[in-house]
């Protein structure tokens, strides 16, 4: 069983200061991805390859967006079609 690190701590958890406008990556996450309900947001919970926690705040609606992209995405990677990840 994967090692389960510490829990996600909302009340704790700092922002990150973002020039609007411009673009970027977030740093490579371990693919143990998580999800916080609440009755507006959802909380996207992904770990870095360090152990930082990074929580993604999103709409109900923006989830609901991200499920089709995502659902896209797998089912053009089982296609076979030469698709690169980048």
């Amino acid at each position: 069983m994967a090692k389960r690190g510490k829990a996600f701590d909302v009340e704790k958890a700092t922002d990150v200061d973002l020039e609007g406008g411009e673009t970027f990556i977030l740093p490579m996450c371990m693919a143990k991805p998580e999800i916080m309900l609440g009755e507006e947001t959802t909380i996207v919970l992904l770990e870095t390859i360090d152990g930082a926690q990074v929580g993604i705040p999103l709409g109900h609606t923006s989830i609901e967006r991200l499920h089709v992209l995502l659902t896209e995405a797998l089912r053009r990677l089982k296609s076979g079609n030469d698709v690169h990840l980048q």
